[in-house]
């Protein structure tokens, strides 16, 4: 999901991307049951924060330097929802943990930064589209 989100920040922009987040969240989770019920929620507002980040960023400097940019930042902000889901409005989070998704999402995120800026470029040209 993640990578279909980066992609058409890159491409599309925020909004589109953001659409791209709620409905490839709810459309995993209708065919695979994945992600559960409890962190659907979570993974939306996450997928979310990325699409606007990186549109964001997308504007003021390159895909690469955007990308990075994005996935730090959007962790930090992911920790900061999920603290405010805990200590301010008393959520349970299920476990969801920002260290464990950075750790087991090493080699996610080394994809991410070695295909999405190589293949929104394709589109790009391909497509002649202006992403503003």
């Amino acid at each position: 999901m993640h990578i279909t989100v980066l992609i058409a920040a890159l491409v599309f922009g925020g909004i589109s991307a953001s659409i791209v987040a709620g409905s490839s969240v709810v459309c995993s989770y209708l065919l695979t049951g994945m992600p559960t019920t409890e962190r659907l929620p979570y993974m939306l507002i996450e997928l979310v924060i990325y699409a606007v980040l990186l549109s964001l960023f997308n504007k003021k400097f390159n895909s690469y330097i955007s990308l990075i940019a994005t996935i730090v930042l959007g962790r930090i902000l992911y920790a900061g929802v999920l603290f405010a889901a805990i200590n301010v409005f008393g959520l349970q989070t299920y476990g969801i943990s920002v260290i464990q998704s950075v750790v087991t999402g090493i080699p996610g995120i080394i994809i991410q930064l070695a295909s999405i800026p190589f293949i929104a470029k394709i589109m790009n040209e391909r497509l002649k589209l202006r992403n503003d």
